[in-house]
């Protein structure tokens, strides 16, 4: 709360209504505003918040017209008292403010691609293939390959023993992830999907937990760093939203740009992107 209160303070300050007593009384008190006197200065002084259908009253009441500028900053500065968050006001509005740039047709067409093929994973298989290690990748060399596995492959691939895949195995084989050949072999319909894993629910946290873990710590002791970097910032939330938007086109872009053979130089590759932020300065 507070940022009403304050544009508000200031427009009217601004019209040449030095108080808010004498902008309440000398524009006919509670003949003319829907709301006494105390309410009114109540919501100068960020203790409330007028209904909605009472803000063109004030704005016209100033009798000096705020320019489009001026206006737009009183209702943003409504906006966010009354979501509440600044945080959930960039997520929510923020896109809204920014100037619209027309889509790129090769970021169309991967969308196009990408929403095709589609397959959008339950919560139960997505906690199912996260149950351990051993499922997380068995489920992505699976689904990343045209052709049936061999349960050695699997095994080799994955450094892990025949038990401890036989398990993982069974699992996302009752979780319908994957299934098995009549000659024993392992392979998705998944495959060449786009799976898209649940968001936002009871619990999401601590399955994210677990999926970064399984990232940051892929089986064996091959795993190398590729490129590694990152840039600390001070920005505004508005221009760091738009880095968002980039770095996400980049992950899309690399989602369809995915092979599903072997070849002598192919493996399976982590890309990550991460956004913080650390505190207001």
């Amino acid at each position: 709360m507070g940022h009403f209160s304050r544009t508000l303070s200031e427009l009217r300050a601004g019209a040449g209504w030095r108080t808010a007593y004498a902008f309440y009384h000398r524009n006919g008190g509670r003949r003319t505003f829907p709301f006494t006197y105390a309410y009114y200065a109540k919501i100068e002084r960020g203790g409330g918040l007028p209904r909605p259908e009472w803000v063109p009253r004030l704005l016209t009441l100033l009798r000096i017209p705020p320019n489009a500028e001026s206006q737009r900053k009183l209702l943003l500065s409504y906006l966010k008292d009354l979501i509440g968050k600044d945080e959930l006001f960039e997520t929510l509005v923020g896109p809204l403010l920014r100037p619209h740039a027309p889509e790129r047709p090769e970021k169309k067409v991967i969308k196009r691609l990408l929403s095709g093929q589609a397959y959008h994973v339950s919560i139960e298989q997505f906690r199912t293939l996260l149950s351990s290690r051993a499922a997380y990748w068995a489920f992505n060399c699976v689904v990343n390959n045209h052709k049936p596995l061999r349960r050695e492959e699997l095994s080799e691939a994955l450094g892990v023993g025949a038990g401890e895949l036989g398990t993982a195995l069974g699992r996302l084989l009752a979780a319908k992830l994957v299934r098995r050949t009549a000659s024993g072999k392992i392979l998705s319909s998944l495959a060449t999907r786009y799976c898209v894993f649940p968001r936002g629910y009871a619990g999401y946290e601590a399955d994210l937990k677990k999926l970064k873990a399984f990232n940051a710590d892929p089986p064996g002791e091959r795993c190398k760093a590729v490129l590694d970097a990152g840039v600390t910032i001070r920005a505004s939330a508005a221009d760091v939203a738009g880095l968002e938007v980039a770095l996400r086109e980049t992950l899309e872009s690399a989602s369809a740009s995915s092979v599903y053979e072997t070849g002598e130089d192919t493996a399976m590759f982590i890309i990550d992107a991460r956004i913080r932020r650390a505190f207001p300065f």
